[in-house]
């Protein structure tokens, strides 16, 4: 009876250990993606000076 409660438990924490590395994950590519298009912009920038 507990046990099945404590698997349960345990799965939502997996599931959320999941959740937050993803999140963390899909930060560091949208921080990456904008450090990119900002690269991008001031070499264009660049070359229309």
């Amino acid at each position: 009876m507990y046990k099945g409660k404590i698997d349960k438990l345990i799965n939502e924490i997996n599931k959320i250990t999941r959740l937050k590395r993803m999140e963390y994950k899909l930060e560091k590519i949208c921080e990456e993606y904008d450090e990119y298009v900002e690269d991008y912009y001031f070499i264009e920038w660049l070359r229309m000076l």
